[in-house]
């Protein structure tokens, strides 16, 4: 059994738990509005508030939706000129945002049962091989549905697409795909299709998950942080945020100096990582396979850029590059940013005992991972008596190797 393997999928489970419960915890926290459905002869379905009418105008359109059952020809708006309610027309055009002349967005009724809408956008491959105007659509999702998506996006970090949606859950996929090819069809594929006029949109085109994309970003962004998690006391939360975090332009973590000597024998690394609205500094030298040099500690993002004169957190790693260069570039790092607030100082703990510490966290890692195989071995599915693991391949976050040398040091949190 392959220990690593093991770890992996474990840590892929906890991952997946933790994108459900802050999805719910999100719907839980921002409930969705609820809207009445205005749906154009096209097909497509706008989303209007419920709030955006009177509950006497509620009851003059129930009672010209029913007469739109009765005759199907019939519309809502020609249900309403037929009652003299002709200002109610004008609002409802006007709520709906559509032109009132064009026979492509015409009204055909209105849908009372409180759903759920959420904002897709599509960007259509045209015959001539350009990429359309992006057109935005309201699909209706039921929580669930909303929920599922918003968690793979989490997993992902906001990088899940609609593509990968069709096959993760295919009746959902399949659902979007059939309204956004019907909401999409317009006048124009009438006039290029006109042999086959069926209401569906026969180009390919893009669907980007916008809304809910804008929502995950609210959320992993660390300078939003909509949800508070980046400071949340449930240390297992907070922990998945910052792994899986988004910070527009910048990577969680990047290199921003290295050299190697003696034939590879010597390595120095000095790199950045970026941990909710901290930024770990941290170096490794190693030679001939033996940590020689080791040191780490965390200063705020905001406090960096200030001391650089920075605008944009992006911009740290290219002022990094330019500025530091040489195997004491973590130390001039330490003199240039002198009089901030440092966390996690590895400075303050001797070497012997930073790479004790840093042993100690893999033994315990290895030992989770081997209480995992042992777990399954004694599952009567289990075949694979085989034990492989490779303690080298083994990498600990400076944060777990802390742990126990936090409070001895007095270190902040």
């Amino acid at each position: 059994m392959d220990l690593t393997k093991i770890m992996i999928d474990k840590e892929t489970n906890e991952l997946r738990d933790a994108a459900n419960t802050i999805a719910k915890m999100y719907l839980h926290i921002f409930p969705r509005e609820t809207s009445y459905g205005i749906e154009l002869e096209s097909g497509n379905i706008l989303s209007i508030p419920c709030a955006s009418f009177s509950d006497d105008e509620v009851v003059i359109l129930r009672k010209c939706a029913v007469m739109v059952e009765k005759r199907s020809p019939f519309t809502i708006i020609d249900a309403l000129y037929k009652e003299s309610h002709k200002d109610l027309v004008k609002k409802i055009y006007k709520l709906a945002h559509v032109d009132f002349y064009s026979s492509h967005t015409r009204i055909k009724t209105i849908h009372f049962d409180d759903q759920k809408f959420t904002d897709f956008s599509v960007k259509e491959y045209r015959p001539d091989g350009t990429l359309g105007e992006e057109c935005h659509y309201n699909v209706q999702l039921t929580d669930d549905e909303y929920k599922f998506i918003l968690a793979e996006l989490i997993y992902y970090r906001n990088l899940c697409s609609m593509n990968m949606l069709v096959y993760l859950e295919p009746r959902l996929g399949s659902k979007i795909m059939d309204y956004l090819t019907h909401a999409s069809w317009s006048e124009e594929h009438e006039e290029l299709f006109s042999w086959l006029i069926t209401g569906e949109n026969p180009n390919p085109f893009i669907i980007e998950m916008s809304e809910l994309k804008t929502v995950c970003n609210e959320i992993l962004n660390p300078f939003i942080d909509k949800l508070k998690l980046f400071s949340s006391d449930d240390e297992s939360l907070k922990n998945i945020v910052i792994k899986q975090q988004i910070i527009p332009g910048c990577k969680n973590y990047s290199e921003f100096y290295h050299s190697f000597e003696l034939n590879y024998r010597y390595s120095y690394h000095a790199s950045v990582k970026f941990e909710g609205k901290d930024l770990m500094f941290l170096d490794e030298a190693m030679q001939d396979g033996d940590f020689v040099g080791l040191d780490r500690f965390k200063v705020d993002v905001g406090d960096v850029m200030c001391r650089f004169s920075l605008a944009k957190p992006c911009e740290i790693l290219q002022y990094l590059k330019d500025h530091y260069k040489g195997k004491e570039c973590l130390q001039q790092v330490r003199k240039d940013l002198q009089g901030l607030d440092f966390k996690d100082d590895w400075g303050k703990i001797p070497f012997e005992e930073r790479l004790r510490e840093v042993n100690e966290a893999t033994q315990r890692k290895k030992d989770e991972c081997m209480a995992e195989a042992e777990l399954k071995r004694n599952d009567t599915d289990f075949q694979d008596p085989d034990v492989d693991f490779d303690i080298e391949e083994w990498c600990v976050p400076a944060d777990e190797a802390l742990k126990s040398l936090r409070e001895k040091y007095g270190l902040d949190s």
